[in-house]
């Protein structure tokens, strides 16, 4: 389907507009470099745990990655059924699922604010529970974040 394969190659912004446009799936957006806590749990959980990939329920599992203003996002659509799944999964992490859409303030003194161009009805974005992303917290969390991977790979080979 949409997929980005092996690797998760970078699908330009282009390519996302035209994604979205299919209203049977609802997506989410989360930061992945630089990092913020749980976002990869999220995915990965999400995936494994409901999508699990080599079934016919994957194909039903979109995932990306996009690279915008110089950081990394993970993009990710499931049937718009699943809403109630997912937001308990981002709970598990410590996260929210906001009906808004990343943006990025310009530099000093000029201004402007830059909205994330993946956008429609159906987007929303993963944020930590805590308004406060702290760097040491985040950091920890990426450990934890490795293992729980890990382990979800493992219990597949």
């Amino acid at each position: 389907m949409y997929n980005a394969g092996e690797g998760f190659e970078n699908v330009e912004i282009e390519e996302l507009k035209k994604i979205i446009k299919d209203e049977r799936f609802i997506f989410f957006i989360g930061m992945v470099f630089p990092p913020i806590s749980g976002v990869m749990s999220f995915f990965t959980k999400l995936e494994h745990g409901y999508f699990p990939p080599g079934t016919k329920k994957n194909e039903d599992f979109i995932m990306m990655i996009s690279v915008w203003k110089e950081t990394n996002w993970a993009i990710a659509g499931i049937p718009k059924g699943y809403m109630g799944v997912a937001k308990k999964i981002a709970k598990s992490f410590g996260l929210k699922i906001v009906d808004k859409i990343p943006y990025i303030l310009g530099m000093l003194g000029k201004g402007n604010i830059e909205q994330f161009p993946f956008n429609g009805k159906n987007v929303f974005t993963l944020e930590e529970e805590k308004e406060i992303n702290s760097i040491i917290k985040n950091k920890e969390n990426q450990k934890e974040e490795k293992k729980e991977v890990k382990i979800i790979w493992d219990e597949e080979e």
